[in-house]
């Protein structure tokens, strides 16, 4: 039986209502009942210049396009003038939710299967994913994300003699909102999320955390939360997992 987050606490998912519902559903599935979400961001898009939107027209076959999130496939999706583009080049994704985003499309008809997924999800692996395939492509390298993404997938391209263009498709910025109880549980999803987080809290050391991914976890840690366990996966099973075994830190 899946333990609970610790004796008759709460444990709060760090997202809107509607973001959370998979992740609600599976832990009161597994028996937890006392859930609660967590808004701790909102995503803006940002204005792309002229050059911008005639790089992202521009990629053709030999390119490559990479997506780190299932918030970029959406803000792609959403104009249809780069609808060609996801039929042409090849594109690259962190992890299954990205990957399903990509294959729902968003109702924009353009769904389709990644060429290739990082598994763990992070942008170090999906530089490595990139790097393995065969034939590799010889075109333009172009990220379309977050405006301050982690810097490993351009940093594992440079490395190999390859560069990365950006394109800012939007921002995070923290958003005010309710402050967990000491003690209760939070599932942070980004490194923002954990500053927003903080701003939040009196004495972050007295709010554990379990986060998503590596650079998440890092980020809980310097804002000085301890942090419970760092998912294998970004899935609700693989939170499961860890709340099986909530007492260790990773």
């Amino acid at each position: 039986m899946t333990a609970q987050p610790g004796i008759d606490s709460k444990l709060w998912i760090g997202r809107a209502a509607k973001e959370a519902e998979p992740w609600l559903l599976a832990l009161q599935a597994a028996g937890i009942a006392r859930l609660g979400t967590l808004p701790m961001v909102e995503r803006r898009p940002c204005p792309l210049s002229a050059e911008q939107r005639t790089l992202l027209a521009g990629l053709d076959h030999d390119d490559v396009l990479f997506l780190t999130s299932s918030g970029a496939v959406e803000l792609l999706c959403a104009e249809r003038s780069f609808l060609p583009v996801l039929a042409r080049c090849q594109v690259g994704v962190v992890g299954p939710a990205t990957a399903a985003a990509l294959q729902h499309g968003y109702g924009s008809g353009a769904g389709r299967e990644a060429d290739f997924v990082a598994h763990p999800a992070d942008g170090a692996h999906l530089a490595e994913a990139f790097l393995r395939l065969d034939p590799r492509p010889s075109g333009r390298l172009v990220f379309f994300g977050a405006a301050h993404p982690h810097p490993e997938l351009g940093e594992v391209l440079s490395a190999n003699g390859l560069t990365l263009q950006r394109i800012a498709a939007y921002r995070v910025d923290a958003v005010p909102g309710e402050s967990p109880s000491p003690g209760e549980a939070v599932l942070l999803f980004s490194p923002s999320s954990a500053e927003s987080l903080a701003q939040r809290v009196d004495g972050p050391e007295h709010h554990p955390v379990y986060a998503i991914g590596k650079s998440t976890a890092a980020a809980a840690r310097q804002c000085g939360f301890p942090v419970r366990a760092t998912l294998a996966e970004p899935t609700p099973q693989a939170l499961l997992d860890c709340l099986a075994n909530h007492d260790g830190t990773s």
